[in-house]
């Protein structure tokens, strides 16, 4: 259901909810409140364990830096969101 939400929710703020779907030139117009706007959503449905900000936290656990590309660590950060996601949802 929420996954829905925000696809909805995205889709409205890259204003392409006609197209039913997103490209990278809408995705990178985003604004910063649009996107803690869905963030708060996914804290908030999911008790603190799911959004932005946990993927981002995660991330940089993982050795990513914003803007540079690391296939390794971006393996590594697949790896433990996939885990994390197992986890929690045991936990559910």
């Amino acid at each position: 259901m929420f996954d829905r939400k925000t696809g909805e929710l995205m889709l409205e703020a890259a204003k392409r909810e006609k197209e039913g779907w997103i490209d990278s030139k809408s995705a990178e117009k985003f604004s910063c409140e649009d996107l803690r706007m869905i963030d708060r959503e996914w804290l908030a449905a999911s008790g603190g364990q799911f959004g932005f900000s946990v993927q981002l936290a995660i991330y940089k656990q993982k050795g990513n830096s914003i803007g540079d590309y690391n296939s390794g660590a971006w393996r590594r950060f697949g790896d433990a969101v996939v885990s994390f996601a197992r986890a929690a949802a045991c936990e559910l």
